[in-house]
């Protein structure tokens, strides 16, 4: 088990109670490890993470904000042999609705790896929905990406990686937003 407390940065957004305390930001996570099997269970209260809030009047680019977030994650990686396969699922809502509004987001990702003598080869899939519930508004993000690394010895690897994000805006709705 791991815990970390975060003091606050002395910032204030014309709250009654600004973020400078010795503790206002918590983590916690718990994980099991076996030769075959690891899995781990994340818990962030109050963290300040970098999140996409909403679109800008173009419907073009995101708008960026350090936000606080309470994150939930579950991880797992199984290992059989040659093959390795993993899993994430993550739930993340804004912690404070009254400053910056009531939005979440949902994602799932999955990934495999195979092990072929010097050579590994790669897959991911990635998911996620970050939905702004004040405004009816969900974008939804997908991932796909391959790979392949190449063992030319303990100190060197060369690898090659694809990567495809495409994005679906919830245009309609975000122009009530802006």
């Amino acid at each position: 088990a791991n815990l970390a407390f975060m003091p606050g940065e002395e910032y204030d957004l014309g709250q009654d109670d600004a973020k400078d305390g010795p503790a206002d930001a918590f983590s916690a996570s718990v994980t099991f490890a076996t030769d075959m099997l690891y899995l781990a269970l994340a818990q962030d209260l109050d963290v300040a993470t970098e999140a996409y809030l909403g679109l800008d009047t173009d419907l073009e680019l995101f708008d960026t904000d350090s936000v606080p977030f309470d994150t939930t994650r579950l991880t797992g990686v199984l290992n059989l042999n040659a093959l390795q396969l993993g899993a994430m699922f993550q739930t993340a809502k804004i912690s404070d609705e009254d400053v910056y509004g009531d939005v979440d987001q949902d994602g799932v990702l999955l990934s495999a790896a195979f092990k072929l003598n010097q050579l590994v080869l790669k897959g991911q899939y990635g998911m996620s929905t970050l939905s702004d519930n004040d405004f009816d508004v969900d974008n939804d993000a997908e991932q796909i990406a391959f790979g392949v690394d190449y063992l030319l010895s303990k100190q060197t690897t060369v690898f090659a990686y694809l990567n495809m994000l495409s994005y679906e805006l919830d245009e309609a709705n975000a122009q009530e937003q802006t």
